[in-house]
C-alpha cells in the first residue's frame, strides 16, 4: 500500500483524538453542572495544543489558555474549570498506568502484583477524589466552597462520569497507539502491539519532562533512540520521527494557531500573555 495512505490515516486518527478530548471535557463539565458548547471546548483544546507547542511550559500554558478561553467565552468560573481539568488528568493517569502495566507485564512473571497495583490506584482515585480538588486549590490559590465541593464529588462518584471519562481517556490513548502503528507501516515496519504501546507511553513521558517548546529537539532525539532500541534502523527511525512530529507538532501548531487568531482566541491569547507578565514566570 502507498505510504501516503498510511500517513493520511495517521493524520485522520490524530484529528479524531482531538474530537474525543473535547467530548471528554464536555462530559466532565456537565457533571460539574456546566453544559458548555462542544465547539467552544474543541477550539479551547486546539488553542491549548498550539500554546503547548510554542512555549516551554510542560503543558501548563496549554491548560491555562483552555481555562481562560472557556472562562471568557462561556462565563464558567476558573476554579471550576481548573478542577475539571485536574479530574481529566487524574482519569488519564489511570489509563497511562494501565498501559504501563500491559507493556511491563509482557516481560515479567509478576502479573498479579501489577494487577493489584492497578486496582489499588483505581480505588485510591475513586475514594480520594477530594485530593484532586486540594491539588487545584494549591496550584491556583482559589478555594471551592464546601457546597460546590460536596455537590461535585457526589455527582462525579454517583453517576457514570468516572467510568465514561476513563473510557474516553482510553480511547484517546488507543488512537495515539494506532497513529504510531500507522506511521511505522508508512515506512514499512511492523512491530508487535505491545512494543507500540511502550513507544507511545515513553514518548508521552519524554514530552512531559521536556523543557523546550513542544519538546523540540528533546522529543525527536528521545523518540529516535526508542525506535532504534525497538529494532528499527536509524534511517527508518528518523522517517517515523519526521512523520510523527509533522503531525503532533507541525499540524497541531498550524491548526491551533488558526483557531487562536481567526476563530475568537485573540483576546484569550492577550490575556495569557498578560497573566505571564504578571507572574513574572513562563509557567502559568
Amino acid at each position: 500500500m502507498d505510504p501516503a495512505i498510511f500517513v493520511g490515516l495517521a493524520i485522520f486518527v490524530y484529528l479524531l483524538s482531538t474530537l474525543v478530548y473535547a467530548l471528554r471535557w464536555k462530559i466532565v463539565l456537565r457533571a460539574f453542572g456546566r453544559d458548555v458548547p462542544y465547539l467552544e471546548l474543541l477550539k479551547a483544546n486546539l488553542s491549548g495544543l498550539f500554546v503547548n507547542n510554542i512555549t516551554p511550559m510542560a503543558r501548563a500554558g496549554g491548560e491555562t489558555i483552555r481555562v481562560l478561553w472557556i472562562n471568557r467565552h462561556c462565563k464558567v468560573p476558573m476554579s471550576l474549570l481548573g478542577a475539571s481539568i485536574a479530574y481529566e488528568r487524574a482519569s488519564e493517569a489511570i489509563v497511562i498506568f494501565l498501559l504501563f502495566v500491559i507493556a511491563v507485564s509482557s516481560a515479567t512473571s509478576i502479573h498479579w502484583l501489577l494487577v493489584l497495583s492497578l486496582l489499588a490506584l483505581a480505588i485510591l482515585f475513586y475514594y480520594r477524589l477530594d485530593l484532586v480538588f486540594d491539588l487545584v486549590e494549591r496550584l491556583s490559590k482559589e478555594r471551592f466552597s464546601p457546597e460546590v465541593r460536596r455537590a461535585a464529588l457526589k455527582k462525579l462518584r454517583a453517576g457514570p462520569t468516572l467510568l465514561v471519562t476513563v473510557l474516553l481517556s482510553a480511547t484517546v490513548w488507543i488512537l495515539d497507539i494506532l497513529r504510531f502503528y500507522l506511521e511505522l507501516l508508512a515506512v514499512g515496519v511492523v512491530l508487535p502491539v505491545l512494543k507500540v504501546v511502550a513507544i507511545s507511553v515513553t514518548n508521552f513521558l519524554i514530552g512531559i519532562l521536556s523543557i523546550t517548546p513542544g519538546g523540540l529537539g528533546i522529543v525527536e532525539g528521545g523518540l529516535t533512540g526508542i525506535l532504534v532500541g525497538m529494532g528499527l534502523s536509524l534511517s527508518d527511525a528518523l522517517k517515523v520521527v519526521a512523520i510523527e512530529r509533522s503531525i503532533s507538532y507541525g499540524l497541531a501548531i498550524a491548526i491551533g494557531a488558526t483557531v487562536t487568531f481567526v476563530f475568537g482566541g485573540r483576546d484569550v491569547w492577550k490575556a495569557l500573555k498578560s497573566r505571564l507578565r504578571r507572574t513574572g514566570s513562563r509557567r502559568a
